[in-house]
């Protein structure tokens, strides 16, 4: 066999070697990205679940109607109830949010995503990730009770 022959070979050699690593690399990251977006989602959900309470506290008990009224004013303004026949006299009325912060990010609604982009599913006692594949029901899904 010639040099040019060898060359050539030594070559096709190395192009098919580092494509291995790369795929080898890139399939051991993926682990990893599902992890850091499975992290993120339980982030979320906490400060979800955390808001809620803070909400439920301020508003007799009741969980907001959507994930919207934890930072968008949805009533009469925040006062202490000076009524002294009430039974919240002295105590904090009306909305008091906002309840959650949203993140600074180029999107406001962030927090209302999950690590894979998904929109989480509310409903006053539960909060849902579809998870992975982003359909609910098919047994990836990361629920809290709220």
């Amino acid at each position: 066999m010639n040099s040019q022959g060898m060359s050539f070979m030594t070559v096709l050699f190395l192009l098919i070697a580092l494509s291995a690593t790369v795929v080898v690399g890139v399939m051991a990251t993926m682990p990893t990205l599902q992890e850091e977006r499975s992290t993120v989602t339980l982030k979320r959900m906490d400060v979800i679940r955390n808001a809620v309470v803070k909400y439920r506290e301020q508003h007799g008990g009741a969980s907001p109607a959507n994930l919207d009224n934890l930072v968008t004013i949805t009533g009469p303004a925040c006062a202490v109830d000076i009524n002294v026949a009430s039974l919240n006299y002295k105590k904090l009325t009306g909305w008091c949010g906002p309840y959650i912060d949203r993140p600074i990010q180029q999107d406001p609604n962030s927090f209302k995503t999950d690590g894979w982009g998904t929109v989480f599913q509310y409903a006053p006692a539960l909060l849902t990730s579809c998870g992975l594949n982003r359909t609910c029901g098919n047994g990836d899904d990361i629920a809290l009770a709220l």
